[in-house]
C-alpha cells in the first residue's frame, strides 16, 4: 500500500512537471496539479497517522476520503489535457471545461452523494458497524 502510495507521488510530481512545462504555472491545469500534489502528500501524511496511531476511525475515513478527491483530480486532468485534442491552456474555470450549466451541477451534485457515500461507508468500516448494514 505504501509502495503504490509513493509511486502515485512520483507520477503526481511527473504530471505536474509536464503540465507546467505544457500550460504555464498559472494556468487551470498547473492550478489542479499543484492541488493533486498537496492532496497526495497530505493523504501521506494521513496514512502515517494512521499507522502510528493504530488506525484511529477519523484519521482513516478523512484518508480515504482524500484518495477519492487525488482520483477525481487525475481525471479531470487527463481528461483536459491527454485525452481532448483541444488545449485547455487558455482556460481559466471548469465554467469554459465543460459549459453545460444543467449537466454541470447535476454531475457535481451526483458526485457529492456518491463522494459522500463512500465517505460514510468507509466510516462505518472503521467504527465496526458493518453488521449493521446487514454485512
Amino acid at each position: 500500500h505504501r509502495l503504490l502510495g509513493s509511486l502515485v507521488g512520483i507520477l503526481v510530481i511527473i504530471n505536474l512537471i509536464f503540465t507546467i512545462r505544457k500550460n504555464g504555472n498559472h494556468s487551470l491545469p498547473a492550478r489542479l496539479s499543484w492541488f493533486a500534489l498537496f492532496m497526495v502528500i497530505f493523504q501521506g501524511i494521513l496514512g502515517g497517522l494512521t499507522v502510528i496511531y493504530k488506525l484511529p476511525t477519523l484519521v482513516s475515513t478523512f484518508h480515504f476520503a482524500t484518495s477519492i478527491v487525488v482520483i477525481s483530480l487525475i481525471y479531470i486532468l487527463f481528461r483536459a489535457e491527454w485525452k481532448n485534442k483541444e488545449s485547455y491552456r487558455d482556460y481559466q474555470s471548469l465554467d469554459q471545461v465543460l459549459p453545460l450549466k444543467n449537466l454541470r451541477w447535476f454531475l457535481l451534485t451526483s458526485l457529492l452523494l456518491v463522494y459522500a457515500q463512500s465517505v460514510l461507508g468507509a466510516l462505518m468500516r472503521h467504527l465496526g458497524l458493518a453488521g449493521a448494514c446487514g454485512v
